[in-house]
């Protein structure tokens, strides 16, 4: 019986293990801000062209709404707080972002970690940061969430996909800004921001 139950443990263990990492897998994809961003943009890019300067930048704005609540993965973001993102809004981040920043209503220490965030050009300072971000005490969970997912763009800008420090910088404070009202309205400021950009 001594034998049998010293099998069976570890056996249990390793099965539940393997359970854990399969949800904890399935959740980060569908919640994972960088990869629903890159997904919205190429969809947005195969369904539409390069006529967009002669619109509106809010007709702009409902355009890229429009299709990327067309999106399951994006429209399941989509909570209470939503709202359509202002012109006034994506022009003040195109227009001054440090000024956004300066200006959002997150706390300080937020603030203070995103311009860490955004002064960090290597991975291995980006996982310190993360791993200092997840050990602050002070810090909200919703904060760290934040915080989590400027640093996932940081990666991607320093991994090469970010073509400018400039434009990498205001897609960062877009996402803050929106972040302040809902994950979606986040994902969608960045969103809108690297569409101007690819039009420039």
């Amino acid at each position: 019986m001594k034998n049998a139950l010293t099998y069976f443990l570890p056996c249990l263990f390793l099965l539940c293990s393997c359970v854990d990492d399969v949800t904890y897998n399935e959740k980060t994809e569908e919640n994972n801000s960088v990869l629903i961003i890159d997904q919205l943009l190429k969809t947005f890019e195969s369904k539409t062209h390069k006529a967009h300067n002669k619109q509106s930048l809010q007709d702009l704005i409902n355009q890229i709404e429009a299709e990327a609540l067309q999106n399951e993965t994006f429209f399941n973001l989509v909570d209470k707080n939503y709202s359509t993102p202002l012109a006034a809004d994506i022009e003040a981040v195109l227009t001054d972002a440090d000024a956004v920043l300066t200006n959002l209503s997150v706390s300080t220490t937020v603030k203070n970690y995103v311009s860490s965030v955004l002064n960090t050009n290597t991975q291995t300072a980006l996982t310190t940061l993360s791993q200092t971000i997840q050990s602050d005490v002070l810090l909200t969970s919703v904060e760290k969430t934040l915080l989590a997912d400027v640093i996932d763009l940081q990666n991607q800008h320093i991994l090469g996909n970010g073509d400018d420090d400039n434009w990498d910088k205001k897609e960062i404070i877009a996402y803050v800004q929106g972040y302040t009202i809902s994950h979606a309205n986040a994902v969608l400021n960045v969103l809108i921001i690297k569409v101007i950009e690819k039009e420039n």
